[in-house]
């Protein structure tokens, strides 16, 4: 007995030292703390988007430049603008078969650019009783063959129609616009009468394009005569009757609105000099043609 309470004494110490041990290890356990996360930081707001700077404004007219011609007049889509040297400060002397061909121009609010003055700008009522925008009071065209911007087929046409260079307008070359002529005084009578003029005879024809082609390549009427032709386009591409002297085409006798899918009426008058002409479709000028015949 006494040797194991000796040997309990002796193991005293050690259990101390282990009970001490696990009583400072259950300490630190309770009084261990989490280490709370740290918020979130917030994303930074995205800067506004600035509004877009306003269009600038179309200009309804512009001035355009080409070589052999220079600066010129033309729409807010590029197409030349024209005037006619028949015409007077802020007067149409065009008839409707030269509007015809040479449709108005109107605008009802001019924007320009810096390079123009909106004040040289005006309008009148044009030779078909519709308004007419006007430049420094001449009246301004198209040419019906002009079809796309740059086009300027009209520049020059029978010494009378011309584009419009805004810093020499009106050229001081321009011709003012022909005076009335005195007619010569009645003949003196004599024993032989003076014959009476032929009357002019009025003609009717049907033309249709269709499938590339007129279904008449020979047209006859009288000479001089008042010819009414009712065009018919059945295709769904662009075509139209016109009238030269000779196959080149260069010299416009009549020249006859474009279009497709429909029907027009064009009136003029034949050539008085008896003869063969040349009939095309200024779209389709080389499959398209025929021999208008004068008698």
């Amino acid at each position: 007995m006494k040797k194991y309470v000796h040997r309990f004494y002796q193991l005293l110490p050690i259990m101390f030292i282990l009970l001490s041990l696990a009583v400072l290890s259950a300490c630190s356990s309770g009084n261990t703390t989490s280490t709370p996360a740290p918020a979130p930081v917030p994303a930074p707001s995205p800067m506004p988007t600035p509004a877009p700077a306003p269009a600038p404004a179309s200009y309804t007219v512009n001035i355009a430049s080409k070589s052999g011609i220079g600066n010129y007049l033309v729409d807010g889509k590029g197409m030349t603008l024209y005037y006619f040297t028949k015409d007077a400060p802020g007067k149409s002397n065009a008839t409707a078969a030269v509007i015809a061909n040479w449709p108005i121009f109107y605008v009802t609010s001019v924007v320009v650019p810096a390079s123009l003055n909106a004040a040289d700008f005006g309008s009148i009522t044009g030779g078909n009783g519709n308004m007419q925008s006007t430049y420094k009071g001449w009246p301004l065209y198209y040419y019906v063959k002009d079809q796309m911007s740059g086009d300027t087929l009209g520049q020059g046409l029978n010494s009378v129609w011309f584009v419009i260079n805004p810093a020499d307008f009106p050229p001081a070359s321009a011709p003012a616009p022909a005076p009335a002529t005195t007619p010569p005084p009645a003949p003196l009578p004599g024993p032989t009468p003076t014959p009476a003029p032929p009357s002019v005879q009025s003609v009717t024809i049907d033309l249709v394009a269709q499938g590339m082609a007129f279904d008449q390549s020979t047209i006859t009427v009288p000479a001089g005569a008042s010819v009414t032709m009712n065009f018919t386009n059945k295709d769904s591409i662009r075509h139209n009757f016109a009238l030269y002297t000779d196959s080149s085409a260069s010299t416009p006798i009549f020249v006859g609105q474009i279009i497709s899918s429909s029907s027009v009426t064009y009136k003029f008058n034949a050539p008085t000099t008896p003869g063969s002409y040349f009939f095309r479709c200024d779209v389709h000028p080389t499959t398209m043609t025929g021999t208008f015949v004068v008698q």
